[in-house]
């Protein structure tokens, strides 16, 4: 994992697809939203779940996820960008993402 002005880098792809799949699900059934910022697919703003009014900026940079959320900091994977790869439809099994 790299780090970038204290926000942790992850490429999603290392990550096993069953985590990014349980952590959308997560992130769906707490409520968080996912808003495309300016119809660009490669920035998002997605809602924190555990605090009203606060969202997280989530980028795509190549084949890395930036997240702006504390989990980040700590974890190669979190809800906000597990939600935005599923948004995109890079969760689904058929798009043949192999696990790590």
């Amino acid at each position: 994992m790299q780090e970038n002005s204290g926000k942790a880098l992850a490429s999603w792809r290392e990550i096993d697809l069953a985590i990014w799949q349980r952590m959308a699900e997560r992130a769906r059934k707490e409520g968080v939203r996912a808003y495309r910022l300016n119809g660009d697919p490669r920035h998002w703003a997605v809602t924190s779940a555990s605090r009203c009014g606060v969202a997280y900026e989530v980028t795509i940079l190549d084949d890395e996820l930036l997240c702006s959320c504390p989990g980040s900091a700590y974890y190669r994977y979190c809800k906000h960008r597990a939600l935005v790869l599923a948004e995109l439809g890079l969760l689904d099994p058929e798009f043949g993402v192999e696990a790590a």
